[in-house]
Order: C-alpha cells, then structure tokens, then sequence
C-alpha cells in the first residue's frame, strides 16, 4: 500500500496511522522511537491513534522493543529501529503440542500470531527471518555449535556501560560471515555498525575494542538514543581443537551447574588490532586453553576474586587479560506442571533460569512435555 516519513512527532505519526486505516490498510507496522526514553514516542503515539497494545517488550532481533497493538482489527506493530538496517528476527512463540499460543491471546484473530507472520513476510524489509524461540541471550552451547562449524566468525561482547543503554556489560551476539546474528547488544544503529565491523574483521581473523557515545549523533542516524556510553570487544573465532575444547569444557561446566573464568591473552595493542588466546580456569586451577595463565591470576580465581558476569581487562606487568566470569544459572524450582507451571517454565528459561519443575503427575512433569526453547532439555 506504501510507506510514509513522518518526524518525531505524536501527532504526526498518529495522522498517518489513522490516514492507512482510512485507506483500508490491513496491516501497519511503525518503526524507530520504539525504546523507554522520553524522546522514544512511537508506542504513545500507537495508543494514542487508539491502539489496544496486546504486548510491548517482545523479543525482537536486533533489539528488543517489540510492541502490538489493535485498532478495531488491524493489527499494528512497532518494529525496533534497526530494522531499516538489519532485517528483524521475530520470536512468535507457539507450542504445537497444545496448539495454542504462548504469546498471548488475541480476542480478535483466533490465529492472530499466524496471520502476522504472514503479512510480516510481504513487508519491504531485507533479510527478514522468522524464529520459533524466545531466547535473547547468546549461550555458550550456541558459540559451541557455531566453532563446531568449522568457518570463523565474529563474537561481539559489551565490555562496560554508563548511563542508559539498551543492553548491559556482558551481552553477547554472534556475527556469521553471511551477516546473520545471534544474540543482541541492543539493536539500533551501534549494533549495526558492530555487525558491520564484524564482517571486515572475519576475513583478517583480528580483534578491536571500540566505543560509542549514544548522543544526538547517532539519533540523526537511526531513531535510537538512550543517552549512555557502552564499550565492544569484537573477536573473530577461529574454529580449531584447542578453541572448541575451551568452549566445551565451558558448556560441561554449565551443564553441571558449576563455574568457569573465561581468561583471554591480548595478543598486541588494545588501541588497534590484535588477537585473543582464550583459556577457561576452574576454581580448582586447572587450565584448559593454549597459553599459560600468570599464577596470580590464578590464585585470584581460586579465592573466588572474579563475580558477577561482566568482562572485564586486567593488566599483569607488560600483559593484558580479558577476565570473564561464566557463573551457572541460577535455578527456579517450579511446584506443579500444570499450565500455569508450563508458562512459568517458559518464562523462566527467557530470563535466563535453569527450571527444575516438580510434579507428581509423569505426564505433565516430563522433559518432552517441558521442552523449551534453545535449551536441550
């Protein structure tokens, strides 16, 4: 039907909304402006235009301002900014055990989720990509997989933040050579221009830290500003025995519920390129990796000095070393596998909980039944 620019403007973006219904348009989908700060006015102006908002945070890659919303029946979406960049991923949930939706019900359109979808996929947007999971957080199983490959790749990793950002220290995402990611540092224009770098750095196999300032700036680039600054470790993955060891014995750890420090030699400047050499310490000592760690960074991890789950760049005389915590999930038990329980467990394993469910009933509490999303079981 078209398209429309309007500025940020409440108004503005609700006359044009009310001008697509009037036109007889069947779907429309807003983008930009879509985050919590005062200057984001996209999800007002929705409502305003006399939206129902169904739900509003949906994990949406890149980003994650989703937001949903009916006037009368047109469904009405408002897609994150970087989407005019890097085509959306969207998550719609569904469990095809029960056949209903685990999104949420909409009253008008029994099969509401479906019917987006399906006029999602008509949308001018490039490379749009749809997902059956409702996982945001890049896991370790994940980069396991992805060396297992065989074809290097980037790892970008939010090193520090200050002031409002979209993602914290420690956010992860993944870019493939084909320019696919996985996981999100918070969308908008800085994840764009980190995929971007990504690409050139994969085929020099290097590393770069770089930092952004989310200001006025880079608003006149992408409708995106939450008014923080944020530092980037990009890294290329080479696949090889002792890198894929490293992360298996990580994923071990995890899957036992135990702790490992990821610990990364910087190999060269941190003001240009250079290269990492990625070990994984156990609190006991042990060492698995290619390079040898200085004993007082071990001795640290062994009296449990490393917490929380952020990287962080530690020098030892002329070296340097990227410290990173690995701590398990914390664990949610869940009494009853009823579907309250179910929803629950989904939740839970959005959020980044290891679930145990606890039910005398084997037919509700088994792990076909709870299967979840990304995780194995």
């Amino acid at each position: 039907m078209g398209k429309k620019t309007v500025s940020d403007d409440i108004d503005m973006t609700v006359a044009a909304i009310h001008q697509f219904i009037n036109d007889g348009a069947q779907f429309i989908a807003v983008t930009g402006g879509m985050s919590v700060d005062p200057d984001d006015l996209t999800p007002a102006a929705i409502r305003k235009a006399g939206g129902e908002v169904v739900f509003y945070g949906a994990p949406v890659l890149p980003g994650a301002m989703f937001l949903l919303a009916y006037i009368k029946d047109v469904p009405v979406v408002g897609l994150p900014g970087a989407s005019c960049i890097i085509g959306p991923r969207f998550s719609i949930w569904w469990s095809p055990a029960s056949g209903r939706r685990n999104c949420h019900p909409c009253r008008h359109h029994p099969h509401g989720a479906r019917r987006i979808l399906r006029l999602l996929q008509d949308l001018p947007i490039p490379s749009l990509q749809f997902r059956e999971e409702l996982i945001m957080e890049l896991t370790n199983q994940q980069i396991l997989e992805c060396l297992e490959k065989g074809s290097p790749f980037a790892l970008a990793a939010i090193l520090s933040h200050q002031g409002s950002t979209p993602r914290t220290s420690g956010s992860r995402m993944i870019v493939l050579p084909d320019g696919t990611i996985l996981g999100t540092i918070g969308g908008g224009l800085v994840e764009a221009t980190v995929r971007d770098t990504c690409l050139t750095m994969i085929p020099k196999k290097n590393c770069r830290i770089q930092s952004f300032a989310l200001n006025q700036e880079l608003k006149a680039g992408l409708d995106m500003v939450c008014g923080g600054s944020l530092t980037v470790l990009m890294e290329t993955l080479v696949p090889g025995p002792e890198l894929t060891s490293v992360f298996q014995a990580l994923v071990d750890r995890e899957q036992a519920g135990k702790k490992g420090v990821m610990v990364s030699r910087l190999c060269g400047s941190p003001e240009g390129e250079f290269t990492l050499e990625k070990n994984l310490v156990l609190p006991d000592g042990t060492v698995t990796g290619p390079s040898p760690i200085p004993g007082p960074i071990v001795d640290d991890i062994r009296d449990n000095r490393f917490s929380g789950t952020f990287p962080t760049v530690h020098s030892m005389g002329l070296e340097q070393f990227i410290i990173q915590p690995m701590p398990p999930a914390d664990t949610l038990f869940i009494f009853g596998a009823g579907h309250v329980g179910y929803q629950l467990a989904q939740l839970a394993n959005f959020t980044g909980f290891s679930t145990v469910v606890i039910d005398d009933r084997e037919e509700f509490a088994n792990k076909t039944g709870f299967l979840l999303p990304g995780r194995s079981g």
